[in-house]
């Protein structure tokens, strides 16, 4: 088990490899993530976040769909198991530079539990901006952890 993991995870249409990991907890990871193939960064987050141990801290470079997501069930997964120490929104051409992407991207922490709770905590619902824009609650609450403009 790790005490953090910090990860950017690659971009759609890999096959993903399994390792040695809980056949329990990679079972609900799945089952939750795959069949949906909304986004493979949610599978990497979601697995990220078992294989370090409670109280350890995850860092990911994400798209803004797992924070901004219409459907909650990735971040309602991620807020049972982790506590949400912030995220920070970049501007779309972060990493136009050196990946050639021009694309919203999110830094999120987390710091898992020690055990899965029942909550919907506020960032885990969207809203939507003075502008009509649907985005996370955390981001409507906290606009000083938007870097540039959307």
């Amino acid at each position: 088990m790790f005490v953090v993991n910090a990860e950017r995870c690659c971009a759609g249409g890999r096959q993903l490899h399994q390792n040695q990991h809980s056949e329990q907890a990679e079972a609900l990871i799945v089952e939750q993530f795959i069949p949906k193939q909304e986004n493979i960064h949610n599978y990497f987050f979601a697995k990220a976040l078992d294989q370090v141990r409670p109280g350890g801290v995850v860092a990911f470079v994400t798209s803004r769909y797992t924070m901004d997501a219409k459907d909650s069930t990735v971040r309602r997964y991620l807020a049972q198991r982790a506590e949400l120490l912030g995220t920070i929104r970049l501007p779309n051409d972060a990493f136009k530079k050196n990946a050639g992407a021009e694309v919203v991207s999110d830094i999120i922490f987390l710091q898992k539990r020690d055990r899965p709770l029942d909550i919907v905590p506020e960032w885990t619902q969207t809203g939507q901006t003075e502008d009509g824009f649907a985005i996370n609650r955390y981001f409507i609450d906290h606009p000083e952890m938007v870097l540039g403009r959307q």
